[in-house]
């Protein structure tokens, strides 16, 4: 997490374009009280498509995440290990032309599989709800931390401090229910290319809390006297549940996230 500063200024010079159906956040169903598991995300960006398939153990927890890029030959692939005494494994399996990188990342979790610490350095704090109140980070010579504000079951604010600086995101959201979906889709599209939230390893996954209530419509970022507007529209199917969502930055660049469902 290390300088999320930097993290929040590139969001002025993110490069995307796509086009996307959308239907300004309507759908004609109200949705089903049953959660439709999600199997796979599309990525479509101004350099290509991007997916992301999904695995789940016999307790809708993920076991296996995979990456692929359509026109290249870039792969990754995230194992997730759940050991006894409360401990996370993820081994991460990168590989492209370029060769092929490996990680390993230990975490721990509480006793409701929230992570709440991860290796030596990161730390997650909860409220008494379940929600992720901070994420915390330090080392020899550097600490950071982001903090969420929490309203009606939605961040509405995300605030990055350091010993240097610090800077604030405001988010916006409809009345859709995210309960007909297993994953926080929320997480999974403001982490992919913005970084805004910056839950670490977070597919929407459950790992870092109680998720979302309702759907993001977008973000307002303040950063050093810099503010940008991002907006997202999302689109649904006859049943009310969530198929597409359009991101459009204030520059007129975008990415389109398609969600594929198991049943």
């Amino acid at each position: 997490m290390k300088n999320i500063k930097i993290l929040l200024a590139l969001l002025a010079i993110v490069s995307l374009s796509i086009a996307c159906t959308t239907d300004d956040n309507s759908g004609s169903g109200s949705g089903s009280s049953k959660a439709r598991v999600v199997s796979k995300i599309i990525f479509e960006y101004d350099i290509g498509v991007r997916e992301v398939a999904f695995k789940y153990d016999s307790d809708g927890r993920i076991t296996r995440v995979t990456r692929t890029q359509t026109e290249s030959e870039f792969y990754g692939e995230s194992y997730y290990n759940y050991g006894s005494d409360n401990e996370l494994e993820i081994v991460e399996e990168w590989g492209s032309v370029y060769g092929d990188d490996n990680s390993r990342t230990l975490a721990l979790l509480n006793n409701k599989g929230y992570m709440t610490r991860i290796d030596d350095s990161m730390t997650l704090s909860y409220d008494s709800k379940g929600y992720l109140v901070s994420i915390s980070e330090s080392d020899e010579d550097w600490w950071d931390e982001i903090s969420y504000l929490w309203s009606g079951g939605n961040i509405v604010e995300a605030e990055y401090m350091s010993e240097e600086d610090g800077n604030s995101i405001t988010f916006d959201y409809n009345n859709k229910p995210m309960s007909m979906v297993n994953l926080d889709l929320n997480l999974v599209l403001s982490n992919w290319r913005s970084k805004v939230l910056y839950f670490p390893y977070s597919y929407g996954d459950g790992l870092t809390g109680r998720k979302s209530k309702n759907f993001m419509t977008g973000w307002t970022v303040e950063c050093d006297g810099y503010e940008e507007e991002t907006t997202i529209s999302w689109s649904y199917d006859e049943d009310g549940y969530p198929k597409e969502a359009l991101v459009e930055y204030e520059d007129g660049t975008e990415f389109c996230m398609t969600i594929k469902y198991k049943n």
